[in-house]
């Protein structure tokens, strides 16, 4: 694979990413309680030859940004580790000491992603999963990766130097 080229995202390219959204959660996230729609935020994809293959949303607010999303074509091809480079370089290029996400209890897959990147668990919220169904309007248990039901919400962040 040649080197993934990382770009803020057109208007072409964010209907591409909702269309992709669903390994993702869809066009809408929640968060801590919140609920947010990825295309009000700053999104990036990667390309390679031209070639649509992976995107990030990063949220900024008054605290450290937040990454939304992250979400690859392929896996194991190196294309999420770039677009988790990309989103921490403009995080340290705008002076934030940090970097957060969060993720489901069930996706043990992210969860091994993030801490070989550097991420540590830092908060478990027991039980939130209740209001992401509740503000996506899901009904009854989901069952997630490995058979796991979706419980709770982990979040992991990392410190930039």
């Amino acid at each position: 694979m040649t080197k993934v080229k990382i770009a803020p995202a057109s208007p072409d390219d964010w209907q591409w990413i909702l269309a992709n959204s669903e390994s993702v959660g869809g066009p809408t996230v929640v968060s801590r309680g919140i609920l947010h729609t990825l295309a009000e935020h700053a999104g990036f994809v990667a390309t390679d030859h031209g070639e649509r293959i992976g995107f990030a949303i990063l949220r900024f607010s008054e605290d450290d940004p937040e990454l939304l999303a992250i979400a690859s074509v392929t896996q194991r091809r190196g294309v999420g580790t770039e677009l988790i480079k990309h989103c921490e370089d403009i995080c340290k290029a705008n002076n934030h000491a940090r970097i957060w996400l969060c993720t489901t209890n069930d996706n043990l897959g992210a969860i091994r992603f993030y801490q070989r990147r550097g991420y540590s668990l830092s908060e478990l919220r027991s039980g939130a999963f209740e209001e992401v169904k509740r503000l996506k309007n899901i009904q009854g248990e989901i069952v997630g990766d490995f058979g796991i039901p979706i419980r709770d919400e982990l979040t992991l962040e990392k410190h930039l130097s």
